[in-house]
């Protein structure tokens, strides 16, 4: 409440400053100014305020303002009055109309809020010039009335304008703070696939374990000893308890598979789009780690969609690892072709590269070369991951042997990432 009395306040005062910025048509009293433009777009643009009060309000202080700054110059309060006191019925009547027309309701048409608001203007217009008619001797020809209409298009166009103006920069506005939440959205969620991936491989090895448990007891209970029948309890106990830890690692899988599914595992976006927006992520990633990496990107051909979170993963990770191998300045390439069945991925930097006796372990959990900024090494997961996803769908990666820096080709089956 007292934000909106604050803001009222506010428009009062600049309606009534604006209408010293004026010009006089008929005589010295009947003024045109931009005030009615301010007025306009206040009513379109405040809903949470009644346009009649903003109308009473606003009348009424305009009234006041102006019989004052007259007294401050010596001229009479009553004559003063009679001359400024039919502006009140302009304002009073222009939003009255407002509310008649219901021109909120249709402020997001640009021609029939126009249309709307040039039609009250002019009518607001009219019922000031009879109330001034009546009480003084003002009068105005009808041939007059064609400068009114053409001021009333002019002021009208303007303060539609400027509110559409608005709104068509608050929508952007909207538009990249959605799409910025998307973009982190989908980040955590292409992350949080990776995670499945290796949550799926321990689950494996767990799998592997209970039957080697299993086996073990079989074997022990089966054994001449004595002392091996215990064993063969306590090995029992554990093999239990690796059990009930496989379900609970199921669950936790099943359960993130269906977020991973509700979210965006159905979603789909253009390749040329998908790859600029790896890119752009990386860019502002290499900003922050103070590097001046150029990115360049070629996709032949370029006009299908894809899977988003197949390829996500893969694409980030591989063009993460880049930007950390990356001294200070670089380069990195990103070549996307679609030949018949095949889709590959051509990932180029011209960092340090990978020594050949280390490429066989490139894509073992926890291979890494890389420091972090703080000193640490990387955690060796971003390739493994990518290894994993690409197996998984039936795909290969190599890394090949390039005249400066590190060269990733992966092949999938296009079919594996098409929209269905």
């Amino acid at each position: 409440m007292k934000q909106q009395v604050r803001f009222l306040l506010i428009v009062m005062v600049a309606v009534a400053i604006l209408g010293e910025w004026r010009i006089f048509l008929f005589d010295h009293a009947f003024r045109f100014s931009l005030a009615v433009i301010f007025f306009a777009f206040i009513l379109l643009w405040r809903k949470d305020i009644s346009p009649l009060l903003v109308g009473v309000c606003v009348g009424s202080f305009v009234v006041f303002f102006r019989i004052g700054l007259d007294v401050l110059v010596g001229k009479n309060m009553l004559d003063s009055f009679c001359i400024h006191f039919p502006a009140f019925f302009f304002y009073i009547t222009y939003s009255l109309l407002f509310v008649i027309c219901k021109v909120r309701k249709h402020r997001n048409s640009v021609f029939l809020a126009a249309g709307l608001l040039i039609i009250i203007e002019i009518l607001s217009n009219v019922v000031e010039l009879q109330v001034r008619a009546t009480i003084t001797d003002f009068s105005v020809q009808f041939s007059d009335l064609h400068m009114i209409m053409f001021i009333a298009f002019i002021r009208s166009s303007a303060a539609v304008g400027f509110f559409t103006f608005l709104l068509f920069r608050e929508a952007k506005v909207n538009e990249e703070a959605t799409r910025a939440k998307n973009e982190k959205m989908l980040a955590i969620l292409s992350d949080l696939y990776g995670e499945t991936i290796q949550l799926q491989n321990s689950i494996k090895d767990i799998e592997k374990l209970t039957i080697f448990c299993k086996e073990t007891v079989r074997r022990l209970e089966n054994s001449r000893f004595p002392e091996n029948q215990k064993i063969a309890g306590d090995v029992l106990w554990i093999t239990c308890e690796v059990h009930e830890l496989q379900k609970n690692y199921h669950r936790i899988n099943a359960g993130l598979q269906q977020i991973i599914t509700n979210k965006i595992a159905h979603d789909t976006m253009n390749i040329q789009e998908l790859v600029q927006y790896v890119i752009n992520s990386n860019k502002k990633y290499s900003l922050h780690l103070q590097k001046d990496i150029e990115f360049t990107k070629y996709i032949e051909p370029n006009d299908y969609d894809v899977q988003i979170l197949k390829l996500l993963p893969i694409f980030q990770n591989l063009l993460v690892n880049a930007v950390e191998a990356i001294d200070s300045t670089g380069k990195i390439e990103v070549e996307v072709y679609r030949v018949d069945d095949t889709f590959s991925i051509h990932m180029k930097d011209n960092g340090p590269g990978i020594p050949d006796q280390e490429k066989p372990y490139i894509f073992q959990l926890g291979y890494s070369t890389k420091f972090k900024s703080d000193g640490t090494m990387s955690t060796g997961i971003g390739l493994y991951y990518v290894h994993e996803i690409v197996t998984k769908l039936g795909g290969s990666i190599q890394v090949k042997d390039g005249a400066k820096g590190t060269y990733m080709y992966v092949q999938l089956p296009f079919e594996k990432i098409k929209v269905e």
